[in-house]
């Protein structure tokens, strides 16, 4: 069946599915809700707007449950929106345009970040490409947490232009922020003994994100906001060296003598 299929995953998100569907339903076929159990309203508001609404485990991240939303979408096209992201009418126009020329397998959209009430343009948050509207079987994702989907060669790549971005209310308080990255970290697998093989190479997993996100990606334009934001992602990485820790049962996990010499000569320059 030809036309646009919105599939949407879910997990408490009262305050954000409506405006999600709407800013979406002028364009689709059929919208498709896979809830995570969710214990609010979301899933009453959804089917209130003609929502079909699945079933999911409530594993802790979205990942898992991407591959069994796509199989429930009956057209050719997967427009493809998490609860806190809209579309703008200028973007739903381009994206009819591309499923009715059909060139395209896939097409990397840029996104803009909203966090804490501010557009994040620095710090790795511009433009944030992601794959959300492809041909249904054309584009997958592994199970793990923050895998990257895989597609095809055929794709499309729009302009980074903010009249063409996906909106994301991401990030609103510091309490989410650090309960989001808690419950992230848990669950990374990607942080491995082979990767701190040194004191060296274990400090500079977390500082080096900070200098990343504020010095290369220019997180110091961003002002404050990119100030504090480059430092939740240090410390985002500091958890997954905590959490790799505590899963080799409290054993050291590279060389003490050496991290206190580093980190002592540094009190005392």
């Amino acid at each position: 069946m030809s036309g646009i299929s919105l599939i949407i995953n879910t997990k408490n998100e009262e305050n954000f599915i409506r405006d999600c569907i709407l800013s979406a339903k002028g364009i689709v076929n059929e919208i498709i809700v896979v809830d995570m159990y969710s214990t609010d309203k979301t899933v009453e508001i959804a089917q209130s707007l003609g929502a079909a609404i699945y079933e999911y485990e409530d594993c802790g991240y979205v990942e898992p449950a991407r591959n069994f939303a796509l199989s429930k979408a009956s057209n050719s096209w997967i427009l493809l929106l998490d609860a806190d992201e809209r579309i703008s009418s200028t973007l739903a126009k381009m994206l009819v345009s591309i499923s009715e020329e059909n060139k395209y397998d896939c097409v990397k959209i840029p996104r803009k970040n909203i966090q804490f009430n501010k557009w994040i343009q620095h710090t790795g948050w511009w433009p944030d490409y992601q794959i959300r509207f492809f041909l249904k079987g054309r584009v997958t994702w592994k199970d793990s947490i923050h895998s990257a989907p895989e597609f095809t060669d055929n794709f499309l790549m729009l302009p980074m232009v903010e009249e063409l971005a996906i909106i994301h209310y991401n990030f609103r308080s510091i309490q989410q922020l650090v309960d989001k990255i808690s419950n992230y970290t848990n669950h990374e697998e990607g942080l491995t003994l082979n990767k701190i093989e040194t004191a060296k190479d274990f400090i500079n997993y977390f500082e080096g994100e900070f200098k990343h996100r504020f010095a290369t990606e220019k997180g110091f334009q961003d002002g404050m906001h990119g100030f504090m934001l480059s430092k939740f992602m240090e410390y985002y990485r500091f958890l997954e060296i905590a959490h790799l820790w505590e899963k080799n049962k409290y054993a050291d996990i590279t060389d003490v003598e050496t991290l206190n010499k580093i980190i002592l000569s540094r009190q005392n320059s």
